[in-house]
C-alpha cells in the first residue's frame, strides 16, 4: 500500500516473502504534483468499469482517490492486465515510486551513514532491538546483541542499513 497524505507525507506498507517493509517520508511539493498529476476523484469516476480487467482472486490492485470532503472514487483491476491510457498515466509513476521506496534502503533509511557506538540500540525490520556491544575498527564490523533473544550477530558497518530501520543513542550513564 502506498498512501499520500497532506504536506507530502507518503507511507509505504508492504508484506511478503517473510518480511514487512514500512516507511514514511516527506516528498517535496513538485514530486507530489508529478506523482498525482491529473489524479482526481472526478477523473477516476469517469473511467468506466468495463474498461478494466476484473481482478483475479489471488491478484488484485486498486487505486483510490479522495476529494476534499472525504468522498472517494476507486478503480479495482488486475495488476498484470492492460489499463486504459489514463489509468496507466496514473499507475505507472506510482509503481515506480513504490519500487524505489521498497528497494532503495540507502535513501529512505535513517541508518544510512550511521556511525555506531557501543551501547547504542538499533531496531530491525522485525521490531527486535539490538544493542551495539562492540565496534571492531580494523574490519569495520559491529557486534550486536539482541535484547529479547540470546543472539549475537556481526554486521559490517557499511551494511547496517540493510538490517536495521532506526537507532537510539547510548544512555547518558554509560
Amino acid at each position: 500500500r502506498l498512501s499520500f497524505f497532506e504536506q507530502g507525507l507518503v507511507v509505504l506498507a508492504m508484506k511478503g516473502a517473510g518480511a514487512t517493509v514500512q516507511k514514511k517520508l516527506i516528498l517535496p511539493p513538485d514530486a507530489v504534483a508529478a506523482y498525482t498529476k491529473n489524479l482526481t476523484k472526478a477523473a477516476v469516476d469517469a473511467v468506466p468499469a468495463s474498461a478494466l480487467s476484473t481482478p483475479m482472486f489471488d491478484r488484485r490492485a486498486s487505486l483510490r482517490v479522495y476529494d476534499k470532503d472525504a468522498h472517494f472514487a476507486e478503480l479495482r483491476f488486475d495488476p498484470i492486465a492492460a489499463l486504459p491510457k489514463k489509468g496507466n498515466d496514473w499507475v505507472l509513476p506510482l509503481q515506480d515510486l513504490l519500487r524505489a521506496l521498497s528497494e532503495d534502503r540507502t535513501v529512505t533509511n535513517t541508518i544510512a551513514g550511521y556511525e555506531p557506538k557501543a551501547g547504542d540500540h538499533l531496531v530491525g525490520d522485525d521490531r527486535k532491538t539490538w544493542e551495539v556491544t562492540r565496534v571492531i575498527p580494523d574490519g569495520d564490523m559491529v557486534v550486536l546483541r539482541c535484547l529479547t533473544e540470546p543472539t549475537t550477530i556481526y554486521v559490517a558497518k557499511k551494511d547496517l542499513y540493510n538490517y536495521f530501520i532506526g537507532s537510539r543513542a547510548a544512555a547518558a550513564s554509560r
